[in-house]
């Protein structure tokens, strides 16, 4: 019997978790980057479907490639090659990625014996956020060992997934003030001079609501709906929507300053007594 994804993942809520250590590498494609190195367990499989808490990078660090390099080893009557399926999943600031792979598409035959073969994808490109409910200042991906037909009888030898990361990533300043409420919000990516750009995500709205961005350029933080308001006097609001998670997440350029710009969240929220939730708020750096 073949699985699909969703089946792959339900079976998976049975297995054994344990965590890795991961160690950078050199640098990849992008000028400046920096490759870090998950590194696939080399234990035996013994047929079931293995869940592994993986050791990330710190949160805040920027995803901008990702690559399999695998060597798969199938004893005689293991999982045959072209069954095997691994999926790899990350928390960003725009929302969990997740990309899974199979034996089949690094063109893998349906024998036992050694295997190698590398695939590369952006489909986990992003900011990383911090591990177990942002309560770790490093991610945890998290990976599933399996097969395309349930448990994997395998075993992976000197295999990693390298995730492929910014360099120096640049967060603007979190200023606090949050709630009520359970918006957050932050900027990171480059530093806002002209050509740099970086990214706005929030999470932690209603799904599909409008979220209202207040800028000024004053900090004056003022009581308002039972929290407190910084960006006061507000110059202008933009409203943008939150998808069904309740993330937003915007393009920000650089360049128009030097100027500092203070930005808060607010969304219509029936459930608090004063009926607004707010996000924490920024003082974001616009350089020349």
């Amino acid at each position: 019997m073949s699985l699909t994804l969703s089946s792959f993942r339900a079976l998976a809520l049975s297995v054994l978790s344990s965590s890795l250590v991961l160690v950078p590498a050199v640098a990849h494609d992008e000028p400046g980057s920096v490759d870090f190195d998950l590194l696939v367990p080399g234990f035996p499989l013994n047929g079931s479907i293995t869940i592994v808490t993986l050791v990330g990078p710190d949160a805040g660090e920027e995803v901008l490639h990702t690559t399999w390099n695998l060597t798969y080893s199938a004893p005689p009557g293991g999982t045959p090659a072209s069954d095997v399926m691994l999926e790899l999943s990350v928390q960003t600031t725009g929302g969990p990625r997740e990309w899974v792979v199979t034996g089949a598409e690094f063109g893998w035959p349906a024998t036992t014996g050694v295997h190698v073969g590398s695939l590369d994808s952006d489909l986990l490109n992003g900011v990383l956020l911090g591990g177990f409910g942002g309560g770790l200042p490093i991610s945890t991906p998290e990976l599933i060992m399996g097969a395309t037909t349930g448990g994997l009888d395998g075993q992976f030898l000197a295999s990693t997934i390298t995730l492929e990361l910014a360099g120096d990533v640049v967060c603007q300043t979190d200023l606090g003030h949050a709630g009520p409420g359970t918006l957050a919000m932050q900027i990171c990516g480059d530093p806002l001079a002209t050509g740099g750009s970086a990214t706005l995500s929030l999470n932690g709205a209603p799904a599909f609501a409008t979220v209202l961005l207040a800028v000024g350029l004053q900090d004056l933080p003022t009581p308002f709906a039972g929290g407190t308001l910084v960006p006061v006097p507000v110059l202008q609001v933009f409203a943008v929507p939150a998808d069904g998670a309740g993330w937003v997440q915007i393009h920000v350029p650089g360049g128009g300053g030097p100027v500092t710009v203070y930005l808060q969240a607010a969304v219509v929220d029936g459930s608090l007594f004063g009926g607004w939730a707010l996000s924490n708020a920024l003082a974001v750096e616009l350089l020349p």
